[in-house]
């Protein structure tokens, strides 16, 4: 499913708002963002991650790899994005194995500002449910709770609520509405969406049958079935109506993830300069520098240079520099690359 069939058909359904939440990564969040602006829908920025009970740890019991749980989690604020960016990264660069991970240690560090769903079927609760542990299911629903509802803030996990078909999956879910309403955290409903149609279902096998270098025969989609496409309002209200405030608390989280990804603009970090000199000064001092330290190899090369005609340039080059304010640009590319001159790191010839 692509993002702008998702949209147009979101649009067609009047739905006010949009989340997306790919499996460990947001590779299409500002595809996503600009398109859902200009079609006049909310877009909501999120992910599912993969979870692990330690990120550091790589350790597989079988030839295709650990089955991780997962835990979908939606930016509420500027924050929360940030913070959903620095999850993502930290869990490739820090816990990928298999599939990009992240635990509740990282979680815990950068869980401001977000708004955690239990990710039905393959959330940790779920799961643990689904091996009779009940007391395991109420302590890790507890522990998320305790993680993602901080700075004084209430109701930013939410137990969630899928049915698509399956008889194991309503059993669990009995459950789940149980042990939500006994320790007080909400629900909230949703639906696992693959496709756009019901008649998509054979294209997602056919889909998968590739990627696993299997047939459509061999079971590929798995837990998938034909009720994981875009549900229109009228469906959901339906098949959730024993829970009318799962549904009610999907409006409730839409209303209170509010992002505001701005474009164009320059976001460079801030250059610290020696005793805080202005930063058009010590751009200036520095380049100057650069001159007097090179023009001995400039006049071993050309004979009949003339340093005012170097300066002239210099004065023009720093002038158009200045003007655009770019001083701090150029003095951070200098900065690493000093660093990496001095670490006998090669450098190529120009910035790029």
């Amino acid at each position: 499913m692509d993002v702008k069939s998702l949209l147009k058909r979101a649009a067609e359904m009047r739905q006010p708002a949009v989340a997306l939440t790919d499996y460990g990564n947001l590779f299409g969040a500002v595809e996503f963002y600009s398109q859902a602006l200009r079609m006049g829908i909310k877009p909501i920025l999120g992910c599912e991650f993969y979870v692990c009970d330690d990120h550091t740890q790589r350790i597989s019991d079988g030839p295709r790899g650990p089955r991780y749980a997962q835990l979908v989690l939606l930016a509420r604020n500027q924050h929360g994005w940030k913070n959903l960016l620095k999850l993502v990264s930290s869990s490739y660069l820090d816990g990928f194995y298999y599939k990009p991970r992240i635990d509740k240690t990282m979680l815990r560090k950068w869980g401001q500002g977000l708004i955690g769903l239990s990710s039905g079927w393959h959330g940790e609760i779920e799961q643990y449910l689904q091996r009779n542990d009940p007391e395991m299911a109420r302590h890790v629903a507890l522990e998320y709770k305790d993680i993602l509802n901080q700075d004084g803030q209430k109701e930013c996990f939410f137990i969630e609520l899928q049915r698509h078909g399956h008889s194991a999956q309503e059993e669990t879910n009995r459950a789940l509405i149980q042990l939500a309403h006994e320790i007080d955290i909400p629900l909230v409903a949703s639906n696992n969406a693959h496709f756009i149609q019901r008649e998509d279902f054979p294209a997602l096998e056919a889909m998968l049958a590739l990627a696993s270098n299997r047939t459509i025969h061999d079971d590929v989609a798995g837990n998938f079935t034909p009720e994981c496409y875009l549900r229109t309002y009228e469906e959901m209200s339906a098949i959730f109506e024993d829970v009318p405030e799962a549904l009610e608390n999907t409006v409730h989280i839409a209303n209170r993830c509010n992002v505001d990804l701005r474009f164009g603009q320059y976001q460079l970090p801030d250059f610290e300069t020696p005793d805080n000199i202005d930063l058009n000064t010590y751009m200036r001092q520095q380049a100057a520098k650069g001159v007097d330290d090179r023009w001995s190899a400039i006049i071993a090369g050309e004979p009949d240079a003339v340093r005012e005609t170097y300066d002239q340039r210099l004065e023009f080059e720093l002038g158009i520099i200045i003007q655009m304010g770019f001083p701090g640009y150029f003095l951070i590319v200098a900065d690493f690359i000093k660093w990496a001159k001095n670490k006998e790191i090669p450098v190529g010839p120009g910035r790029g």
